[in-house]
């Protein structure tokens, strides 16, 4: 296990196609229920819209298995909140690299017609090649249409304060 979250658990994985190192996201809450249904599709249908765009964690496949969701994705191993945690501020310089990252990745969305909603430094992975990396499109917002129902941030510390319902 990697980590988990208020949606899912992820786990390492090999994709047995590639051989490649993967982290499987696995839904907590079954698909049967009509809400972790809808955040799945708005999920799998965000990274479909920005597949190989740099700055947004690549998805490998994703699908159903006994009843619950799951995403295969780039297994990055680091996040800017681990980072932190492990060695405290960063330099000016890596500042200004980490935000320039997640500015490009967030105007790919942005212009993809989609809102992230959940920015925070877990949601952000260090690749090795040192680029910023954003992940976890479970509360994206597509631009035109009403927030849903049970779709708030979730994480509350982090959310600008408009879109708390």
């Amino acid at each position: 296990m990697l980590g988990t979250g208020a949606s899912g658990a992820v786990y390492e994985a090999v994709d047995r196609r590639s051989g490649s190192n993967v982290a499987l996201k696995i839904l907590h809450q079954p698909l049967s229920s009509s809400q972790a249904q809808r955040r799945f599709e708005r999920e799998v249908a965000a990274h479909e819209r920005l597949a190989g765009v740099p700055g947004i964690v690549s998805v490998h496949d994703h699908g159903v298995a006994d009843g619950r969701g799951w995403i295969a994705m780039d297994r990055h191993d680091v996040t800017l909140a681990e980072r932190l945690a492990s060695t405290g501020p960063l330099s000016s310089g890596e500042v200004i690299a980490i935000l320039g990252d997640c500015c490009d990745a967030l105007a790919a969305l942005h212009e993809a017609d989609m809102l992230h909603r959940d920015i925070k430094p877990s949601n952000v992975f260090l690749a090795r090649d040192g680029r910023a990396v954003l992940a976890d499109l479970g509360v994206v917002q597509f631009t035109g249409e009403a927030t849903l129902t049970g779709m708030t941030p979730l994480s509350l510390q982090w959310a600008a304060p408009e879109t708390i319902e």
